[in-house]
């Protein structure tokens, strides 16, 4: 009977780059339609192709990267065309394919070739590059998708994160492949169908395990995540009618919870609701007896067309309606006109600190300066204008900087994605589907 490692030496050149680029593919569906079943495809996808570019040359390799990295990175960077000119949008994605896809190539420079010497100089030029790019000052802003994000929804993986934060998690998804590829180039191919097992087994068990456990604790918070895009469309801010449609959603849902005696938090979109808003909805939320965080265009002196991005508190606590500011957008997304700033003030409630979060800034590692030593992360996120997988990606990091920080985090947003993470990095609720208005509930531990 021909081992694994007799069928690799009989294939042709041209089949192994090909069958590397459909391994590649295999990764999209974790972005496009992602659930657990996809994320662990994609965690068992690498491994074939670094069995596949085993015996390649040079030059063969790096076609095989080129594959590879082309049919993942590519189709999930068609959004950039959307916010960057497209001649910077194409440097950023076919460039950045060419770049890693040296990776592949870089171990065929050895005159003598050892396959685990081959399999380490692979993934740990493609690690450091993922993880470079992350913190590099220019890469960082481009949102240019990485390993960790065919696995936020996998809840074993994303554990890493709490030892590092996303390069972990990067590590940790090629060090399962690249032991999957050497034990499916061992003569005994039986190693491999084991090792994928014991994977599968270990992620399906740990991923139930997690989202049944009754977490042992006094503490416990509701939290209510609102999505909701804007009547006037795309790039529109909220107005009177969008408040209004706001406030008949939240009170529909805090009368269908029937709590008694919790903290109920609600967050609502990223959505520059005018100032004039501010005592309707303080109003509101004492009328209702509930913790509202919402998002609010604050004027600021000397520049009236650059309006502050800020998360704002209301609640049933707040003298008179009285609103008190939680934050300020840190960094301003591609073609939005606003005035930033560092600033942010947690929320003291009943002996917890809450802080607020908005949109963009939970991408960028220094988020972790307003994360550490809170309790409770509320977000508000706006991405109806980038497209349905951007969402995706930005659930991806809310999942990672849970896991990271140890904190829990719950979002509201205009178009997705609205979810509630428990400071393991566990999605307790969510992400609602994508462009649908609705509500999203869930119970967090804090």
């Amino acid at each position: 009977m021909r081992t694994w490692l007799d069928f690799l030496e009989q294939t042709t050149m041209r089949w192994r780059i090909f069958a590397s680029g459909a391994c590649g593919a295999l990764l999209l569906p974790s972005f496009f339609v992602p659930s657990l079943f996809s994320h662990l495809l994609a965690l068992l996808a690498i491994a074939p192709a670094l069995a596949l570019i085993a015996p390649l040359t040079w030059w063969p390799r790096y076609l095989a990267g080129l594959c590879f990295f082309g049919a993942w990175i590519l189709p999930t960077t068609t959004w950039y065309y959307r916010i960057f000119p497209w001649w910077l949008a194409l440097l950023a994605s076919v460039g950045y394919v060419t770049l890693i896809a040296l990776a592949f190539a870089l171990p065929a420079l050895f005159r003598r070739r050892l396959v685990i010497r081959d399999l380490a100089f692979t993934v740990i030029p493609w690690a450091l590059l993922e993880s470079v790019r992350l913190y590099a000052p220019v890469t960082q802003d481009w949102w240019i998708p990485h390993l960790a994000n065919t696995q936020w929804l996998n809840p074993l993986i994303v554990r890493a994160a709490t030892w590092g934060g996303i390069p972990t998690v990067i590590v940790v998804v090629l060090l399962v492949s690249a032991t999957l590829a050497w034990l499916a180039m061992r003569p005994r191919r039986h190693m491999a169908i084991m090792g994928v097992g014991f994977v599968l087994g270990a992620c399906a068990l740990y991923a139930a395990a997690m989202r049944t456990w009754d977490f042992d604790t006094p503490y416990r918070v509701l939290v209510v995540g609102v999505q909701a895009p804007p009547h006037g469309g795309i790039r529109a801010n909220a107005d009177a009618s969008d408040v209004q449609e706001l406030m008949r959603m939240t009170a529909d849902a805090v009368q269908s919870l029937k709590y008694t005696g919790q903290v109920l938090f609600v967050v609502w979109p990223e959505n520059m609701i005018a100032e004039s808003e501010s005592v309707r909805i303080g109003e509101f939320a004492r009328a209702q007896g509930i913790f509202l965080v919402w998002n609010r265009a604050e004027s600021v002196p000397g520049a009236p067309d650059r309006p502050a991005n800020t998360a704002v508190y209301s609640g049933a606590d707040a003298p008179n309606a009285a609103v008190q500011v939680l934050a300020w957008k840190r960094h301003a997304a591609p073609s939005e006109q606003i005035t930033t700033g560092a600033f942010s003030s947690p929320l003291q409630i009943v002996g917890h600190r809450v802080v607020g979060a908005i949109c963009y800034d939970l991408h960028y590692p220094d988020i972790g300066e307003r994360l550490r030593g809170h309790h409770l992360v509320l977000g508000m996120i706006d991405d109806d204008r980038y497209g349905t997988l951007l969402p995706y990606l930005h659930a991806s990091d809310v999942v990672y900087r849970a896991a990271q920080h140890r904190i829990p985090i719950a979002t509201g947003s205009t178009s997705g994605p609205t979810m509630a993470v428990d400071r393991f990095g566990v999605v307790r609720a969510g992400p609602l589907p994508i462009g649908v208005r609705g509500v999203m509930a869930s119970e967090l531990a804090w």
